[in-house]
């Protein structure tokens, strides 16, 4: 009976780490409606993870210095960044969508804080 237990306590443990960031993208949604092949899903899940953990550092970095004046501009950067290394991975049909998503997310993000759209 402890085994079971233990058992079912590790399996929630690792299906809740699994989940994806509550603000990034979901890598199945995108495969999905960017219809993404195997490749292009592992080369943009890794670079959407990597430009996730510069973007948790920048706002950690403005956190620790009491302000976030500056992150706007970094995020921006941040985003361009992003942008170009999508685009020697997806089509200009499914980098425009991806940014038109990404548009939709943003907004709903602002409309969460109560901050007007643009």
């Amino acid at each position: 009976m402890r085994f079971v237990m233990l058992l079912a306590v590790v399996s929630l443990a690792v299906s809740i780490s699994a989940q994806p960031a509550p603000h990034g993208p979901n890598i199945e949604q995108l495969t999905t409606t960017l219809e993404l092949s195997a490749e292009q899903a592992v080369e943009v899940e890794s670079i959407l993870a990597g430009q996730g953990e510069k973007r948790r550092a920048l706002m950690q970095e403005a956190r620790s210095q009491g302000g976030f004046a500056g992150v706007r501009e970094d995020m921006m950067k941040l985003r361009d960044e992003t942008n170009v290394m999508l685009s020697k991975i997806l089509s200009e049909e499914q980098l425009a969508k991806y940014e038109e998503l990404a548009a939709e997310r943003r907004a709903r993000m602002r409309a969460q804080r109560g901050r007007p759209p643009g």
